[in-house]
C-alpha cells in the first residue's frame, strides 16, 4: 500500500511543479502584454481570480 501512495505523491509533485511553471510563465506574459500596460492594478491577480471561477465551474461539472 505504501508503494501506491508513493507513486501518487510523486505524480502530485510532478503536476504541482508543472502548475508552478505555468503560473510563472503566465505572470511573465501578463506583465509584458501591451494590452495591460496602462491598466492600474494587478492584472495577474485579476486573471487568476477569473481562472479560479472557471476551474471551480469545471470541478462542479466533473464531480457529476
Amino acid at each position: 500500500m505504501k508503494k501506491k501512495k508513493d507513486k501518487v505523491q510523486k505524480a502530485i509533485n510532478k503536476y504541482g511543479i508543472k502548475f508552478h511553471t505555468f503560473m510563472l510563465d503566465l505572470d511573465h506574459q501578463i506583465k509584458n502584454d501591451k494590452a495591460f500596460k496602462n491598466i492600474k492594478g494587478n492584472m495577474f491577480a485579476g486573471i487568476c481570480i477569473a481562472m479560479r471561477r472557471d476551474i471551480n465551474g469545471f470541478l462542479r461539472y466533473a464531480r457529476k
